[in-house]
């Protein structure tokens, strides 16, 4: 939340999902019903702030429009990384991304979730689609297939984005998003000796 160019509040959006998800499922919404919601696509694309009223109101329509719909929208996938056990602290606490990079002698791996898609690239080329369910092991590293309906996935992020919108108007502030320095998690080896990098 911005007023006077200072931020005020913040939260946290979204840990699983990132920017350029959320555009796509814009992007789908609008070819598929026919629907759009500038003020939200603006938060995606920029950094600007906006005005709390559109947003509300485009956040609320998007949730009616979800639950209307929830049963014929894409599935949203992601991953998360098995620990090894109870010791593998980082692991629990990483739960799940929509993409993970894991790099091996072999070549750069990389999983890549989204709004009716799981694949896993090996150097940037597709090596094939992913289900639900399916564990794939890299090096050392076990990983799971998961996936979520639509609004299961959009549920919290937009009833963050309404709350805030709420709060926005009262306190005559504008709300914008920031990205995380990442978009991504790299996953190191235990083989390459190095941390995970967030």
């Amino acid at each position: 939340m911005i007023k006077e160019n200072e931020v005020i509040v913040s939260d946290r959006f979204s840990s699983i999902y990132f920017k350029e998800h959320y555009n796509e499922l814009l992007k789908y919404l609008k070819s598929k019903y026919n629907v759009s919601y500038p003020a939200l696509e603006i938060l995606f694309e920029s950094e600007d702030p906006i005005e709390p009223n559109k947003l509300l109101r485009e956040s609320l329509d998007l949730i009616d429009l979800l639950l209307r719909n929830d049963y014929e929208m894409p599935r949203a996938y992601f991953f998360a990384v098995f620990p090894k056990d109870f010791n593998d602290v980082l692991s629990l606490i990483l739960g799940g991304s929509s993409n993970i990079k894991v790099p091996l002698k072999e070549g750069l791996y990389e999983l890549k979730g989204g709004f009716g898609y799981a694949l896993l690239l090996k150097d940037g080329e597709l090596i094939r689609e992913l289900s639900e369910g399916e564990e794939i092991n890299l090096g050392m590293i076990s990983i799971k297939v998961f996936s979520r309906s639509c609004y299961d996935m959009m549920e919290k992020p937009l009833k963050t984005l309404v709350v805030f919108s709420l709060l926005a108007v009262r306190r005559r502030a504008k709300v914008k998003t920031s990205s995380s320095p990442t978009s991504f998690i790299i996953w190191r080896s235990p083989s390459f000796n190095r941390e995970i990098v967030v």
